[in-house]
């Protein structure tokens, strides 16, 4: 529910007013609020841990994993940085391994009816 001040809205000129007005009922629909927001926050942070858990297996320094979580237009991306040592590991001959991440990725993502897709950093 789009909430204006009237104070506000009273000293805003009646096309920009408007245009306002869109605006933000456009990003409050944009954006999960209440019982919603923490529903997506929490499926983010298990895509997170799934991807943790098997970059972790599969590394020789798993201290150094790291998954962070980036909003975009298509869905989320998830970032995954490990150590250089390790890039070759995660990536696997011609890509294979870092293909079955993201296979992984989909198949889950597909269950909660949200886009991921996971960026491999150094």
């Amino acid at each position: 529910m789009l909430v204006l001040d009237p104070e506000q809205v009273s000293k805003l000129p009646r096309a920009s007013t408007h245009a306002r007005m869109l605006e933000r009922s456009n990003e409050y629909l944009r954006t999960p609020h209440g019982e919603d927001a923490a529903v997506v926050n929490e499926q983010d942070a298990d895509m997170r841990v799934l991807i943790e858990k098997v970059a972790k297996s599969l590394v020789d320094y798993p201290e150094q994993v790291v998954v962070q979580s980036v909003e975009g237009q298509q869905g989320t991306m998830l970032e995954l940085k490990v150590s250089a040592n390790d890039l070759g590991k995660i990536i696997g001959k011609q890509g294979r391994t870092a293909r079955s991440i993201r296979s992984i990725l989909n198949a889950a993502s597909m269950k909660l009816k949200k886009r991921y897709s996971l960026e491999i950093l150094e």
